[in-house]
């Protein structure tokens, strides 16, 4: 989201995902209010947020010092649930130096970990998650690989591109005791392909799975 007028792209009113691209500050503060709202109806004491959609450099806004941050934060705070960033490639906050950059910033603010999107980006090593795991309080895990057609196709975890057997122990060192979601688009299937992955989980993280 941006409050930058050349921001607004060709057709005047929404991005690509079909949000609205220029947002006044006061309307934007409600959507935090009625996060935290769904939140409480919800019980659960964890909102996901992602950074903002990357756009034409120069363009795109800060995160790190963006004040609806402090300001949602702060709102957080008092509503007791917790605010957790995803790594989202299409989001300006997705590589690990950024992340840990804004992560220690703010204390407040914890990780929501993807290590699909990790390693989309190129850093799914044991490293990048060693940095990070510190923060992580929620982990996603998808997996994927590439068709003949050059596309992304999802696939059951583990049985895709993506290194689990080599960054989930190295998680688990860091963090032993952390929720797992299994996120998948598996087409085909879905509901085989989450046992399957589920299944892969119980066998890959150390002392297994609840």
């Amino acid at each position: 989201l941006s409050t930058f007028p050349e921001a607004v792209p060709a057709s005047g009113k929404v991005d690509s995902f079909q949000f609205p691209t220029r947002v006044a500050p006061e309307r934007r503060e409600g959507w935090v209010e009625r996060a935290i709202a769904v939140a409480g109806v919800l019980g659960t004491d964890l909102i996901r947020v992602f950074s903002h959609l990357r756009v034409v450099e120069g363009l795109t806004e800060s995160f790190l010092h963006d004040p609806l941050l402090s300001h949602a934060l702060k709102r957080a705070e008092h509503a007791g649930v917790r605010l957790l960033l995803e790594n989202e490639p299409v989001c300006t906050i997705a590589y690990p130096s950024p992340l840990l950059e804004v992560l220690r910033a703010h204390e407040g603010l914890g990780l929501w970990l993807d290590l699909g999107n990790l390693h989309e980006v190129g850093h799914g090593t044991a490293d990048a998650v060693e940095a990070l795991a510190p923060f992580a309080e929620y982990v996603h895990v998808k997996d994927y690989g590439l068709g003949e057609d050059g596309w992304k196709h999802f696939v059951a975890a583990g049985s895709g591109s993506v290194p689990y057997e080599e960054l989930l122990p190295v998680l688990h060192r860091a963090r032993p005791v952390l929720p797992y979601a299994l996120e998948t688009h598996v087409r085909v299937s879905p509901v085989d392909a989450l046992a399957q992955g589920a299944a892969y989980l119980r066998r890959t993280v150390p002392g297994g799975l609840a």
